[in-house]
């Protein structure tokens, strides 16, 4: 495994298993505006230490990865469309959250409701990333398709 591939697989763990605490934890009980906002900022320094944590236990237990075999532009394509990915992602849900507003603690619900469209962009863009960089055929290409170029 790339040290590329081995990076988006801890990030998109790491992604879904805080987000998937943050939404665990703010089903188990009924949360105020306040509590909401300590709750995502909580999250975002989560994802942070997690982070680190998991790229430093890898680096120290799995080794030395093998270098990136495809060219820069190739990875720069990759990536462009993982990032369309997830802002079609994003752009898809978040027509949902000024109507959320109009419900009863309508706050909370659309701060949950755009805390949950930013996880789902990022797990759709770092799953593109891993798709396309495993060679799965993703939107009718390859990798190598890509890389040559190919129809």
């Amino acid at each position: 495994m790339t040290s590329t591939r081995r990076s988006d697989a801890i990030t998109f763990g790491v992604i879904a298993v805080a987000y998937g605490a943050y939404f665990l934890s703010a089903a188990s009980g009924q949360r105020d505006l306040g509590e909401t906002l300590a709750a995502m900022v909580g999250l975002c320094i989560g994802v942070v230490v997690l982070m680190i944590a998991a790229h430093a236990a890898a680096a120290l237990l799995l080794g030395r990865p093998s270098p990136e075999a495809l060219s820069l532009g190739t990875v720069r394509s990759i990536d462009g469309r993982a990032a369309q990915a997830g802002y079609w992602t994003m752009m898809s849900m978040l027509w949902a959250v000024p109507f959320l507003l109009a419900l009863p603690s309508g706050e909370v619900v659309a701060a949950n409701a755009v805390v949950g469209i930013v996880g789902a962009a990022e797990l759709a863009r770092y799953g593109w990333q891993l798709a396309q960089r495993a060679g799965c055929r993703v939107g009718g290409e390859t990798r190598l398709q890509n890389q040559a170029g190919l129809p």
